[in-house]
């Protein structure tokens, strides 16, 4: 816990942490960091906004899910956590596209062997803006603009072989870890441990708990977090991204 944290955070965050710790540290974590609020409480749900604009829910009666829907306004994605309520958010909320994975956290200290793979092969130095058609040129999942985004706010990080991007990660708007790709002439080198690896660092060094979401069914992606070390939660979060309904 943060030694500063407002005794009714605290309140949110053991409550959370009673739902399960490991399936809500996508919401305990910009709480204790001070960038999301809480818009509602209960003994069986928990409504927060992101400052960037992300509703996390957690509900454990359709009854709280109502309660919730309620409080919920604008085009913002949404994310739930577990089944229940998640009926009621998809007819509420107009049957938007639903992106379904799993949490993944790191509980211990990221293993200095990772961080020594193949190192001196490569340059790891934060990208910048004057870097974003390098990396649209290799990453399709989010568009242009939200990637210059992240590159405007410091958040990704580039290997480099020469001048020669080979790769890139970076943190997402909420905090998750994403945005991670290798350049197909890079691959099966070891580069995605070493920048997953590397980027857990500087978050811990930050005091911070590395955590992101794995598609169901991405089973490379679900293997590199388990080698690195990541422990993955029992439930499903679900995004609602209601931005085109």
């Amino acid at each position: 816990m943060l030694p500063c944290m407002d005794t009714s955070i605290r309140a949110v965050l053991d409550l959370l942490i009673s739902f399960g710790y490991d399936e809500h540290i996508d919401m305990i974590e910009p709480l204790r960091h001070g960038e999301a609020t809480v818009v509602h409480i209960s003994s069986d749900g928990v409504l927060a906004r992101h400052r960037e604009g992300v509703w996390f829910a957690s509900v454990r009666t359709d009854a709280a899910a109502r309660n919730v829907l309620d409080l919920v306004d604008g085009d913002d994605v949404f994310c739930t956590h577990g089944e229940v309520g998640l009926e009621l958010f998809l007819e509420h909320l107009g049957r938007p596209e639903v992106m379904h994975c799993r949490q993944v956290l790191l509980k211990n200290q990221i293993s200095e062997a990772f961080l020594s793979m193949e190192q001196s092969e490569y340059t790891l130095s934060p990208l910048n803006p004057s870097h974003l058609d390098l990396v649209v040129a290799q990453y399709h999942t989010a568009p242009p603009a939200y990637v210059l985004g992240r590159l405007r706010a410091g958040a990704m990080l580039g290997a480099w072989v020469g001048d020669e991007l080979a790769g890139f990660i970076g943190t997402h708007a909420e905090g998750s870890i994403g945005l991670l790709e290798v350049v197909p002439k890079f691959r099966r080198r070891g580069l995605a441990t070493l920048l997953e690896s590397e980027i857990c660092r500087r978050l811990q060094s930050a005091g911070r708990v590395p955590y992101g979401q794995v598609f169901i069914g991405n089973d490379a992606s679900m293997a590199l977090q388990r080698k690195i070390g990541f422990t993955c939660a029992a439930s499903t979060v679900h995004w609602l991204d209601r931005a085109d309904c």
